[in-house]
């Protein structure tokens, strides 16, 4: 399937593209999805719908979408869920719902950049056996301004998008265990993201998008790294991120993986960065018993454990125990 874009500026060459689904979840936030809305319309790539799963509570969000469904007539395809459906079994839905031969997940509150679609897409055409493709991220305030370079440089460097990690990566679950995929404005072909979809609430808590990312590059054959910009993340109440409840999950996902040996060392360095967050996530969860296994493990170096901090974690286990009774 093919549809023509609105800001297409060579006919015959944009026939020939291949069809983009971006898929957009939803939730009670119209302002902030209209111009999620917006930086797509603005791609200079031509073939792409728009596919959004709407769970908001209200119809403000439905009569925003009558109107862009007006302006751009066959361009969205939007459904309202009532009941909602939850985060994990929305995008699933949206995955299972795409048209196009490759996907790109955008947060309603995050914004693609102009070229993003078509420079990701492009590099199909260097490998074809690509599965997943993603750039570097652009940090904005929740007004939508930028940020001082200094935070978006800092971003992208903790998550290790930096020009020496750019291209194919050679091992492609390393770039899920050093947090370098991101949770949204990654292209992927929907075939895979359809096989990986998310878990369920009862299965991964709140990690969701943590997981999926990771099992994906687990499961991927090719992983590129474009180092270039091409999407602003923005910062809201709901994108900081409640760590200590979404590492214990974060935990068993890392416990339960398998990696090429290749990759076992940075497995167990990324075990180790999240197991202290992990044990105090757990007594939270009210499982003082994993908490205090996770304490106990090499994942939880001896010098740490005689931490100011791990005698904190210490007394919270303890503390954990003793409300189960």
């Amino acid at each position: 399937m093919f549809l023509m874009a609105d800001n297409q500026l060579n006919l015959s060459d944009n026939l020939l593209l291949p069809l983009i689904s971006i898929c957009i979840p939803t939730y009670q936030r119209p302002g902030l999805l209209a111009e999620a809305l917006e930086s797509c319309f603005a791609q200079t790539y031509a073939q792409f719908e728009i596919v959004i799963g709407d769970d908001s509570q209200d119809v403000d969000t439905e009569q925003l979408i009558a109107r862009y469904e007006s302006a751009h007539p066959g361009r969205i395809r939007y459904e309202r869920h009532v009941p909602s459906l939850g985060q994990n079994r929305n995008v699933n839905d949206l995955f299972a719902r795409a048209q196009g031969s490759r996907l790109l997940l955008l947060h309603d509150d995050d914004r693609l950049l102009p070229n993003a679609l078509a420079n990701l897409a492009k590099l199909w055409e260097d490998l074809p056996t690509l599965d997943a493709a993603f750039g570097k991220q652009i940090l904005i305030e929740h007004d939508g301004r930028p940020t001082v370079e200094e935070r978006t440089k800092a971003l992208n460097d903790g998550y290790h998008r930096v020009a020496a990690n750019a291209g194919r990566q050679s091992i492609p679950v390393v770039a899920g265990l050093q947090r370098m995929f991101p949770n949204d404005g990654f292209l992927v072909t929907t075939e895979l993201a359809r096989t990986i979809g998310y878990r369920s609430m009862e299965e991964i808590g709140h990690a969701c998008d943590t997981d999926f990312g990771l099992r994906l590059c687990a499961a991927a054959r090719d992983i590129w790294f474009l180092d270039e910009f091409t999407m602003q993340y923005r910062l809201t109440g709901e994108s900081i991120s409640k760590y200590a409840i979404v590492a214990p999950y974060t935990y068993n996902m890392l416990a339960a993986l398998r990696v090429p040996s290749a990759a076992a060392s940075m497995l167990g360095e990324a075990r180790r960065e999240i197991a202290p967050s992990a044990v105090s996530g757990f007594t939270q969860l009210g499982q003082p018993k994993r908490a205090w296994q996770v304490f106990q493990s090499s994942d939880y170096p001896l010098r740490k454990r005689f931490s100011a901090r791990g005698i904190y974690h210490l007394l919270l286990i303890a503390k954990s125990f003793f409300a189960k009774r």
